[in-house]
Formats: C-alpha cells, sequence, structure tokens
C-alpha cells in the first residue's frame, strides 16, 4: 500500500511539472487592433499563460508592457503602415503560435453594453473602429451614426480575418428603423455594406452572428469609414524593377483622383483611378501587412502592398520577372481570341456570369508550355478552369 502512494505521489508530481513546461496557447486578443501612434490595452487568453513577460509584435518598434495577469498595453509607432501584423505572447515556456493584429488610422472605440436594441444604440462618429464582442448566444450589439446625404460609407466587419470565430452578418436601418441593407459575406464570410446616404440623419448598424452562436472567441472590428478604400487593381500583378500603370476599383475613390470612372461589378458600383506604380515599389516585399490563407503562401516573396493615399489598409500586387498584359473586352469567343506572346503573365476579369476569355499563341512541335490561374490566392472569388485547344479544333 505504501509503494502504491509513493507511485501516486511521483506520477502527480511528474504532470505538473511537464505542465509547467508547456509553451502558451494563445487563443484571443482583445480588442484585436490599435490606432496608429497610440497606446491600446489587451487582454489576451489561452492556455499556459502564467509565466507571460510580453507580447511581441511583427511590427518593427512595437512596445510591450506587461499591467497584469494577461493584460498587456501595446505601443504603435507613429510611422507604422496600416495593415494586419502578427502578435505572440512570450513566456517562461517560450513563444505561443500567432494571433492576427490590426492596426489603421482612425480611431479606436469598445463598444459600450447594452446595445442589443435599436432604441438603445452607442453613438459612434464616422470613421472610426468599434471593438465589439457577441458575447453570447443571441446576442446582437447595435450602432448609430449621423451621416449627410451624398456621403458614401462603407460599414465594414473583420472577423473571420482576425482569427475570431463570429460569422458575422451586418445590417443597416434607418432613423425609422426601415432595413435599408443587409450583407453576410463579402471578404470569404466577413460582410460589408457600401451605403450612398439618401438623406441627412442618424442611421443604425446591426451586427450579430449568423447562427446565433455567442461567446468571448467572437469578437469583431467594425469600421465606419468615408474614406477611400481599395479593393483590386488590374492588373494585379507587376513586371519587377518596372513602372507600371494599374487601375485601381474601390470606394470613395474619387476623393483623391482626378479623371474617374463609375464601374458596375456584381451589383456593386466601384471607384475607379488609373495610377503609377513607381519601378522603386516593384520589388518583392516580406512579411505581408494582410492576413493570408495557407494556399497564398506562393506569393511569399513575389508580391508588395500598396497604398493608395489615405486608404484603410494595403493592396497585395504581385511581382513577375515576365512582361505582363491585360485581357481585352472582346476576346470572349475562338474567333475573337486574343494574341499573346510567351512567356507573359495575363491580369484579367470574368464580369459575367458566363464569361470566358480566349488566348491564341503561335506553339512549335515539341515545345512545353506550363500553364497556371491564379483566383483564390490573389483573394479573388472566381473558381478558375483552364482549357487547351488545338487551333484547328476550334475553327
Amino acid at each position: 500500500m505504501l509503494s502504491r502512494t509513493y507511485l501516486v505521489v511521483i506520477i502527480a508530481m511528474s504532470a505538473q511539472s511537464l505542465c509547467a513546461q508547456l509553451p502558451p496557447v494563445f487563443n484571443t486578443v482583445f480588442p484585436a487592433g490599435g490606432q496608429i501612434g497610440k497606446s491600446v490595452d489587451v487582454t489576451i487568453s489561452g492556455n499556459n499563460l502564467q509565466s507571460l513577460s510580453s507580447l511581441q509584435c511583427s511590427i518593427s518598434g512595437v512596445r510591450s508592457e506587461r499591467l497584469e495577469e494577461n493584460r498587456f498595453r501595446l505601443t504603435m509607432p507613429p510611422d507604422t503602415m496600416p495593415g494586419l501584423y502578427d502578435l505572440w505572447a512570450v513566456g517562461d515556456n517560450g513563444i505561443s503560435s500567432p494571433r492576427s493584429f490590426a492596426v489603421g488610422r482612425h480611431t479606436e472605440y469598445r463598444e459600450v453594453e447594452p446595445n442589443e436594441s435599436t432604441p438603445e444604440p452607442m453613438l459612434v462618429p464616422l470613421d472610426s473602429v468599434i471593438n465589439g464582442q457577441i458575447d453570447k448566444a443571441g446576442d446582437m450589439d447595435t450602432f448609430r451614426f449621423k451621416a449627410t446625404k451624398g456621403q458614401r460609407v462603407i460599414v465594414e466587419c473583420w472577423a473571420d480575418r482576425i482569427d475570431s470565430r463570429l460569422r458575422a452578418v451586418l445590417e443597416l436601418f434607418d432613423s425609422k428603423g426601415r432595413r435599408l441593407l443587409v450583407n453576410r459575406g463579402y471578404f470569404g464570410p466577413d460582410p460589408v455594406i457600401d451605403f450612398l446616404v439618401p438623406e441627412n440623419g442618424s442611421y443604425w448598424v446591426k451586427v450579430y452572428d449568423l447562427i446565433s452562436s455567442g461567446g468571448p472567441e467572437h469578437y469583431y472590428r467594425l469600421e465606419i469609414d468615408t474614406g477611400p478604400r481599395v479593393v483590386f487593381a488590374v492588373p494585379m500583378v507587376v513586371q519587377r524593377g518596372r513602372a507600371s500603370r494599374v487601375t485601381l476599383y474601390g470606394w470613395n475613390l474619387r476623393q483623391r483622383a482626378g479623371s474617374l470612372e463609375l464601374r458596375s461589378q456584381q451589383g456593386i458600383d466601384f471607384d475607379s483611378v488609373e495610377v503609377e506604380i513607381p519601378a522603386s515599389l516593384a520589388e518583392a516585399s516580406w512579411p505581408l501587412p494582410v492576413r493570408l490563407q495557407p494556399s497564398q503562401a506562393v506569393l511569399a516573396g513575389t508580391a508588395f502592398p500598396y497604398y493608395f493615399p489615405g486608404s484603410h489598409g494595403p493592396l497585395v500586387i504581385g511581382i513577375t520577372d515576365t512582361s505582363v498584359c491585360v485581357d481585352q473586352n472582346d476576346n470572349h469567343s475562338p474567333g475573337s481570341a486574343q494574341s499573346i506572346s510567351v512567356p507573359c503573365e495575363i491580369s484579367g476579369q470574368l464580369t459575367e456570369g458566363d464569361e470566358r476569355d480566349w488566348f491564341a499563341l503561335d506553339a512549335r512541335r515539341g515545345e512545353a508550355y506550363f500553364v497556371e490561374a491564379f483566383g483564390q490566392r490573389i483573394s479573388s472569388p472566381v473558381d478558375l478552369q483552364i482549357s487547351i485547344y488545338e487551333g484547328r479544333s476550334i475553327q
């Protein structure tokens, strides 16, 4: 009996020693972002966090100060560029896996409860970020902002892109409670509302989970923005070390540019503006200040972030060592196939549901060609298919 007692004690001590050596597991950080040049107090959660000493960020020059257990103060340098960065928890037992941490230009706020219903929404200014949580099942947060007729207000919810479990839904109401717009997924599952203000007044934004779930890991960042926001560019790739011109598409670009056109894509109106990418910028950069999916690892060393003046964040543009051509608008049949010279990279758009872009090249017997299409890997919703035909077979 005595030997059994000693055996239990030894096993218990070994287990305790083993647990003490486990590295920190970093599950959440709230708020999941801060303002450039400012300090933000964050609370983290996870396992094996008892011996944490600091938080480390991929932003150079970020200062971390431990306030108390699991609470830290982060100070962002004033020269930080907006974007998504990595944040790690560091302790006596090692370093955790990273969590996404957003840094932006706008003033940061935290939601103030109660704000579940429209009679008592939290009033927030335009061009701000609200950090909130859907902290219980069935919870919903509402916010009120004032806007002027003709303003274009972009309401964007960051959740999936900052490692949150929230499957966010956005709804927009006028002051009389009439629902004007709703969205439940634009940048992947993260929703966006593009709102052209019809008249002066107050408007309400509601945030909730698609399946009425909730909890500490259901946090979000809500941006209510009237500044320029770039969604994509054509072409999405430029030649390394050479000045290039690209057309940017997005919202509120006309505030910063001269000649613009309005373009409609999938029911969404985009501003467009042509800009020049200087040769000095057309070089690979790493790490990129955006959240990348595993399939986008190929972008390492083949892309750089571009910032439109005053924009909320970066646009990733690819780099290539070959020539770049843009698909033409009249190449939608074999008879009007666009001639290309290889090697090259083609940047195109499928703007209609059944659109097919055709390209023609001269090839010799025995030559080997490598054809690869990028869609998901450049954050496009397109599901691409490539077919190769012999010229004689499609006459």
